[in-house]
């Protein structure tokens, strides 16, 4: 479908509807929904930003439908975000930035869940700590990660 194709009803289709029509896979919307992405390059951050998918899926499910909840822990994790990146951080700091706050999130997931089992069976307590465990391990992980790049760029070359 080009610039050129209509609608139904004669006219351009409207971004909403090559948006629907191509996250329900219909092919012949690929070149509208390429050119729709060149129109609007903050919709690739909304919708291609995979790691930024996965986080608010994670706090859809964290949150539990409230909105309330949710929209403080979006904002709390973007604040967060500009604090560790500073201001002018490389693409690199920008990805590990990003994994840095999908470990933190995970840590505080697998700390509420571990909570949450200390009054059943020691099998699931067992389960969760070792949850939490290897939460912590790739949230500190990702840290280090951070620190050795930052460290790097310090060296003169």
């Amino acid at each position: 479908m080009g610039e050129n194709e209509l609608s139904p009803i004669g006219g351009p289709l409207a971004p909403a509807e090559v948006v629907r029509r191509g996250m329900a896979g219909d092919q012949s919307m690929l070149p509208a929904v390429r050119e729709l992405l060149r129109q609007m390059p903050d919709l690739i951050e909304q919708v291609g930003n995979l790691a930024a998918v996965a986080r608010g899926e994670l706090l859809r499910h964290s949150s539990r439908g409230n909105l309330v909840l949710r929209e403080a822990e979006e904002t709390f994790m973007a604040k967060l975000g500009d604090e560790i990146g500073g201001e002018a951080p490389s693409p690199l700091e920008r990805l590990l930035v990003e994994r840095i706050l999908m470990c933190w999130l995970h840590v505080q997931i697998a700390e509420r869940r571990y909570a949450q089992a200390k009054d059943k069976p020691l099998m699931k307590v067992a389960f969760y700590e070792k949850l939490l465990d290897k939460a912590q391990r790739r949230y500190l992980a990702a840290i280090k990660s951070l620190a050795q790049v930052r460290r790097l760029e310090l060296l003169p070359m």
